[in-house]
């Protein structure tokens, strides 16, 4: 198996920290960056990161246009959030790590490193607001833990003891995990629509 099919098989791994990852030691533009991690493969370290980004064969042309929309726009949203910063390097404009990005990657690496709970989602920002509701019964606080922590981990922010709130993308995976650990009848998902709408989105 080529590192690409590897990567690819990883797909519901970590965009952010592998952003992150790669730009810890090199400023890159937004092509190569992408060729870069797909090329060195998910969870490459620096220094393979760094060797696939030299061998001067991973471009634009080289990411398939789906990926390279998907970083983009998780490098936009990283920019907002002050974790990016751009510089102009012979003409091209390049991203680097800014001190609130390496803060990031290194909580990241720790929630890696110890298997933290929810660290293997995707993570990506949405368009509209998501309100998370949960009435787990108290024999299951350790799911209710785990439930809190997964929240935070993709970018909710707690409004009320049992209420989570904000603009992301709930991944696929949680909605699965909620099922298998038989909490979807104590978990409500709801999205808010730009006319006050509301989806169940479990």
């Amino acid at each position: 198996m080529n590192k690409r099919t590897n990567n690819k098989r990883r797909g519901s791994g970590d965009v952010i920290f592998r952003i992150l990852n790669t730009l810890e030691d090199a400023a890159m533009t937004v092509p190569a960056m992408v060729g870069a991690i797909l090329e060195a493969g998910y969870g490459a370290s620096a220094g393979e990161i760094e060797r696939a980004f030299g061998r001067n064969t991973v471009h634009f042309e080289a990411a398939p246009r789906q990926q390279y929309h998907r970083y983009s726009m998780m490098v936009r949203y990283l920019s907002k959030q002050g974790m990016l910063s751009k510089e102009t390097i012979k003409g091209k404009v390049r991203l680097r790590l800014t001190k609130v990005g390496r803060e990031k990657l290194r909580r990241l690496k720790y929630e890696r490193k110890h298997n933290l709970p929810g660290f293997g989602y995707e993570l990506s920002p949405g368009k509209k607001v998501v309100i998370v509701v949960y009435d787990i019964p108290e024999k299951s606080r350790n799911d209710r833990a785990w439930l809190r922590a997964v929240l935070k981990r993709i970018g909710l922010e707690q409004l009320q003891q049992s209420v989570w709130v904000g603009k992301v993308a709930i991944p696929r995976k949680l909605i699965e995990d909620l099922a298998m650990r038989k909490l979807a009848d104590f978990v409500e998902i709801v999205e808010v629509g730009g006319t006050g709408t509301l989806e169940h989105l479990a």
